[in-house]
């Protein structure tokens, strides 16, 4: 090992056969160990033997105090044994005064220990598996000092920070996306964050080793160590550290996977930490200020972090060649040499980063990897098109103004290639105004910064410049992938899958899928925990018809839901005038078929809900919504009370409505909302705006099998009713005052198109209705149909006489449906039947009139020969 062995020679690490050549005083217990006298201490650092008389007489125990040479004497060894491993506390020394006191585990140094070097040279810090593995200090003869956290011979990580850094908090339109709480994960050393199923075997004994195994054999670099094994092993080694009180967890500061590792390790070893000769926790959070000036190893590793910021291939390849710094070096915020020629396009370094074993995936403590800082470069908040999944989120601001000037000229410059901003009038000082980033003594200079900026970018070579770092910067991103950047490694902001769809790159997202980018990611919860998906089928044009099919492709869950169930899909309505409900029964189910399909779920918004709410363009959200389709989307889903198919006709999307009875909507689902179903959506005036024809709407619905005779529950503060979509249109109707009971000749033009629309919608309903009715009952006996009608309740003894008359000839009762036979309305109405042939009924005198005028004069069958009676 480069760190340990080199000190003093190559060494053999103490096993079975470092038990036949060591040279023993005699074998100790563990308590005797565990109590050792002041002066064994002593003389073990001193490199000698304790007497005889420090050593309390006991045998019998696998813990021993002995003196180990190794390799005809290369390396002497005093302190700890167990199961003939060097295990605990001990000293090694080496022929050239080199030594090393710590800690060892099964022959190996691990934990926190001191390796002095003859040339003045010092390390103290933690080792694992014989390496440097975590914080420590390497000091000089000089007085400075190397501080850090430390892989094998080179600091992986510094206390110090590298100007010009990158951070999520200078771009406060992607920062809304962090959400820290829910993405927080703690360290645990019971749980392994990497667990993989063939991890699980080592768990249980038998099935690795056969039974007594270790009589014969210890040497467990050959052996698999089972979890058994390995916690006798650190019950050995920790039984002389006192157990620390139970505190708060570690949170995990780095997500990079070789980080954890190490953050595991540091907190294994917690307890040992008053072995180690400085304050670890000044280390572990970045405070160098205790220390001595920067060695060597430091002054190297900041010297390539800025050298790859530049652009400086030669700087950065002399560094490297001679083994100055580690390639995958990071300031004490955890930006990394890669990440400083990434950010900066310089693809040159980029591949030398690379090409000398930098990790493409390790991320910043802001969870960034280099992907994602070129993404959030790449992709300004201002290149995002607005999409109704997202619509009630609340937006940071208008135009996203970046807090740090180095985001500032490319916002500006995005923004006018866009066209969205200019340098004319006060187009600017707007743009300034909407952004909440700047404060006010800071205005006039960011104003007088920005004339300057456009000044430059009104001229083709300003806008040539922006174009070409564009460029540069997909360069970057495609080169990184191309090496094997991973687009799920980073946390936070969102993932790299949402900036593509969200900016409508195509192109992107299908090369993100292509790189493995995951379809089953979301959204913090405080953002609707929204899928990919649910973001593409909301994105206008064709760029949201072609990024849906890519994600399609990808096979992702078409029926995840949004957390937002709780919201609202329109505002509740005021009532105008109150209507009167008599806990009317509806239609008699022989009228109707009962809803047999199953209960509809109830939830956040789907992928085809979002769809279904699109008013940009009917055709691009048709192709969408037929891609789910086809994909096997459930269209009988209710988010707020609507299922798509309402959603649809709300919007007023005819091609979406047909798609989706095409493809198994049913048109009869029951509804959970302020509409019951969806020929209710069809008849409600609060989206009479979006439809196109309603009667149009309502034909397709009755075609598709919509039963105009399903009930509908009607409410009205307490009371409530149950009558037909007719009834529904009524009750809606009634609701505005203005048009339903303003006389005619005083409504405007526009009062009277929508009045005279309404009317034509409820004529044209009820008289489907209607003929539902009459073919319904077609199917029935006319006699026995006709003798039930005469039985409805007139005038009190008149009826209790015919109800005493046929009872007594055992005639038997249909039920039927009572409802006004001019206007359709069953609920909220007084129904009186015609004295002639009492089989019709209307609510009114001016329904009875109408009705004998327009048909009932030519079906009135009680009166033949006397059309004039009404």
């Amino acid at each position: 090992r480069a760190s340990f062995q080199s000190a003093g020679g190559r060494g053999r690490r103490g096993g079975g056969g470092g038990a036949r050549r060591r040279r023993a005083w005699g074998r100790r217990g563990a308590r005797a160990a565990a109590a050792q006298p002041p002066g064994v201490a002593a003389r073990l650092s001193r490199g000698e033997p304790p007497s005889g008389s420090a050593l309390p007489r006991a045998a019998g125990y696998n813990i021993i105090l002995t003196v180990l040479s190794l390799c005809g004497g290369l390396q002497r060894y005093m302190g700890q044994f167990y199961m003939d491993h060097r295990h605990g506390q001990g000293v090694c020394c080496w022929p050239d005064s080199s030594k090393f006191t710590g800690a060892f585990y099964l022959s190996h140094v691990e934990g926190y220990g001191t390796l002095e070097r003859k040339d003045g040279r010092k390390f103290q810090g933690l080792y694992k598996s014989d390496d440097r593995f975590g914080p420590g200090i390497e000091s000089y003869p000089g007085g400075c000092q190397d501080v850090g956290l430390w892989l094998k011979n080179h600091l992986i990580k510094l206390c110090t920070e590298v100007p010009g850094y990158f951070s999520v908090l200078d771009y406060p339109e992607h920062f809304r996306y962090v959400d820290a709480s829910s993405q927080r994960k703690y360290i645990s050393v019971e749980e392994d964050p990497f667990l993989r199923s063939y991890k699980c075997l080592p768990f249980d004994d038998k099935n690795i080793l056969p039974e007594g195994v270790f009589a014969y054999s210890h040497n467990t670099d050959h052996l698999t160590l089972t979890r058994t094994f390995l916690k006798e092993c650190d019950a050995s080694y920790f039984q002389n550290t006192s157990k620390l009180p139970e505190g708060d967890p570690w949170p995990v500061a780095n997500v990079t996977p070789l980080l954890v590792r190490m953050q595991m390790h540091v907190y294994k070893h917690r307890c040992c930490e008053a072995e180690f000769a400085s304050d670890v926790s000044f280390i572990l959070s970045g405070v160098r200020s205790t220390y001595g000036p920067p060695g060597p190893k430091e002054l190297a590793s900041e010297q390539l972090i800025q050298k790859a910021a530049k652009g400086d291939f030669d700087g950065v390849y002399t560094i490297l060649r001679d083994e100055l710094a580690h390639p995958d070096i990071a300031d004490k915020h955890g930006y990394t040499a890669l990440a400083a020629a990434a950010v900066n396009s310089h693809n040159d370094v980029v591949n030398l980063l690379l090409d000398s074993g930098a990790d493409v995936n390790k991320c910043s403590d802001e969870g960034l990897s280099a992907l994602s800082m070129c993404f959030i470069l790449y992709y300004p908040a201002e290149s995002f098109k607005g999409n109704i999944a997202e619509r009630n989120l609340e937006p940071c601001f208008a135009y996203p103004f970046p807090c740090n000037p180095k985001g500032l000229l490319f916002s500006a410059a995005f923004l006018v290639w866009r066209g969205e901003i200019s340098s004319s009038g006060n187009n600017i000082v707007a743009w300034v105004e909407r952004s909440s980033c700047c404060d006010a003594a800071l205005k006039n200079e960011v104003l007088s910064l920005l004339n300057a900026i456009f000044d430059m970018l009104m001229n083709d070579s300003g806008i040539f410049h922006v174009n070409f770092r564009q460029q540069k910067r997909w360069a970057t991103i495609q080169l990184l992938l191309r090496r094997g950047a991973d687009p799920n490694a980073c946390w936070t902001p969102p993932p790299l899958l949402f900036f593509a769809i969200k900016a409508a790159d195509a192109e992107a997202v299908k090369l993100l899928l292509e790189r493995g980018a995951r379809t089953d990611v979301r959204l913090p919860s405080k953002l609707g925990s929204l899928t990919p998906l649910h973001i593409a089928v909301s994105i206008p044009g064709e760029e949201g018809v072609q990024i849906t099919q890519y994600l399609l492709h990808s096979a992702p869950d078409v029926d995840a839901r949004a957390e937002d169930g709780n919201e609202a899909y329109e505002a509740k309505l005021s009532r105008g005038v109150t209507v009167h409900l008599k806990n009317e029964t509806g239609p008699p189910k022989e009228y109707f078929s009962s809803y047999s399909g199953p209960v509809p779920e109830e939830g956040g918004r789907s992928a085809l809900h979002m769809a279904c709410e699109r008013e940009d363009n009917c055709e691009h959200a048709r192709d969408v919504i037929r891609l789910l389709l086809m994909h096997k989307a459930n269209p009988n889903t209710l988010w707020s009370g609507h299922s798509p198919l309402s959603l649809a006709i709300a919007s007023g999307n005819d091609l979406v409505m047909i798609e989706l009875l095409k493809h198994g909507a049913d048109p009869n689902l029951p509804l959970s909302g302020a509409v019951r179903s969806a020929l209710c959506t069809a008849v409600s005036t609060t989206y009479e705006q979006k439809r196109t024809k309603a009667q149009r709407i309502v034909d397709k619905l009755l075609e598709a099998g919509a039963d105009i005779l399903a009930p509908v529950t009607l409410r009205e503060g307490r009371q409530k009713a149950v009558g037909t979509a007719v009834d529904y249109a009524y009750f809606e109707y009634y609701q505005d005052r203005r048009i339903a009971h303003t006389p005619y000749h005083v409504l405007t033009a526009s009062e009277r198109e929508i009045f005279q629309k309404r009317r034509s919608l409820i004529e044209h309903i009820t008289g489907k209705l209607r003929e539902r009715v009459i073919l319904k009952e077609k199917e029935w006996n006319q006699e026995e149909l006709r003798r039930s009608k005469k039985c409805y309740e007139v005038g009190g003894r008149h009826c209790m006489q015919v109800l005493t008359v046929l009872s007594q000839k055992y005639y038997v009762l249909i039920p039927f449906f009572k409802y006004c036979y001019h206007c359709g309305r069953s609920v909220g109405v007084q129904l009186t039947p015609c004295i002639h042939c009492h089989e019709i009924f209307t609510c009114s005198e001016a329904c009875r009139r109408k009705s004998w005028k327009e048909r009932h004069r030519r079906e009135c069958s009680g009166l033949p020969g006397r059309s004039d009676c009404h």
